[in-house]
C-alpha cells in the first residue's frame, strides 16, 4: 500500500501500466490547492514495490489532464490527454512522448476546427511504431459527444 501525496496538491491517477523492469508508470492530474486551480499532467514511475523512482509534471495551460499512458517500444512512455489552451474555452487532445526518465521528447496537439472539445483517452502503439489514439469529441453546435480515432507516426505526426 503506497500513498503519493503533497500538502500543496491533489493527485488523481487515471492510467497505470507495468514497465519492462517490473515497476509501474502512472499518469493523471496534479491539481494545486491554491486560488488559481491549476491542473497539470502528472507522470510517476515506481519500482516493483511501489516506491517512487521519479515524478514529472507537464503543462501547457491552466487545465491539463493525463488520461492514458503506454510503454513505448523504445523504452519511453506516451501520454494521451487534453489541454485547455490559454484564451480558448475548448479542449485540445494532447499527446506527449517522454523518455524512460520522463523527460519530454515531443508533444502534439490535435484540434479539429469542427469541434469545441477534443480529448485523448486511450491509445496503443502500432506494429510500425506509430500510435493509434482514441477519445471523445464534441462537434461545434452539437449537444452529443462522438468518438474519434487517429493514427500518427512514431514522431506524433
Amino acid at each position: 500500500w503506497k500513498v503519493f501525496d503533497n500538502p500543496d496538491y491533489d493527485y488523481d491517477c487515471r492510467s497505470l501500466v507495468t514497465t519492462s523492469d517490473g515497476g509501474y508508470v502512472m499518469t493523471g492530474i496534479r491539481a494545486n490547492n491554491g486560488p488559481d486551480l491549476r491542473q497539470d499532467v502528472w507522470l510517476i514511475k515506481t519500482d516493483s514495490s511501489g516506491n517512487k523512482l521519479w515524478e514529472q509534471v507537464y503543462n501547457n495551460s491552466a487545465q491539463d489532464n493525463g488520461r492514458s499512458v503506454i510503454s513505448a517500444f523504445d523504452g519511453g512512455y506516451v501520454i494521451a490527454g487534453f489541454t485547455a489552451p490559454k484564451g480558448k474555452d475548448t479542449w485540445d487532445a494532447w499527446l506527449i512522448k517522454v523518455d524512460d526518465n520522463g523527460n519530454k521528447l515531443w508533444d502534439r496537439l490535435f484540434y479539429p476546427e469542427s469541434s469545441e472539445y477534443h480529448s485523448g483517452y486511450c491509445m496503443t502503439q502500432s506494429i510500425d511504431g506509430g500510435y493509434v489514439i482514441t477519445g471523445d469529441i464534441l462537434p461545434v453546435g452539437s449537444a452529443t459527444w462522438d468518438t474519434w480515432l487517429a493514427k500518427v507516426d512514431v514522431d506524433g505526426n
